[in-house]
């Protein structure tokens, strides 16, 4: 069975790992590349690690829990006229974990962590057009389309649109 927690700052190097793996992995989703990711880099990680409303969910491999085989971002936004939102951001499931219902899992303790946030009623998020099966689950969890980003990101040449999305807590 796996474990899905919030990270702690013993979770920096594996979370630095995953990371570099997504973006590998899946770079139609991700708006970093290898060369320009921050969060690629543990030492970048432990800076921003801890700030008030923002949470990295993982969920462990469940043979071997120092390895991190889901993560999801939420954090509250910042400015004032917008502090009854937050954002999913970084979702990504190792590919070897897919069809588990790991990320499932991983985003339903992100929603609870965001509803724990007093005045928090918005959840957005955005998902590449080439990620069609996540797009699915959020739209399993609530989630609704609102717009469509066309050549939001491009990948050796492709573009890629994004779709946004919100749900009411």
């Amino acid at each position: 069975m796996s474990v899905v927690r919030v990270m702690t700052r013993d979770d920096v190097e594996h979370y630095a790992a995953i990371r570099r793996e997504m973006l590998q992995d899946s770079p139609w989703s991700f708006v970093s590349s290898p060369e320009d990711d921050v969060a690629s880099s543990a030492e970048a990680v432990l800076a921003w690690f801890g700030e008030d409303d923002s949470e990295v969910v993982l969920v462990e491999d469940p043979d071997d829990a120092s390895r991190i085989v889901s993560v999801v971002g939420v954090r509250r936004e910042r400015k004032a006229k917008y502090r009854h939102r937050a954002t999913i951001w970084g979702v990504y499931t190792t590919p070897r974990m897919r069809g588990r219902g790991l990320a499932r899992l991983a985003m339903n303790r992100a929603m609870e962590i965001a509803r724990s946030w007093d005045g928090v009623d918005v959840l957005q998020l955005g998902v590449s057009s080439n990620a069609p099966a996540a797009k699915g689950l959020y739209e399993s969890m609530g989630f609704v389309e609102w717009g469509v980003e066309p050549d939001c990101v491009r990948v050796d040449g492709a573009a890629y649109d994004e779709h946004h999305m919100s749900m009411r807590l």
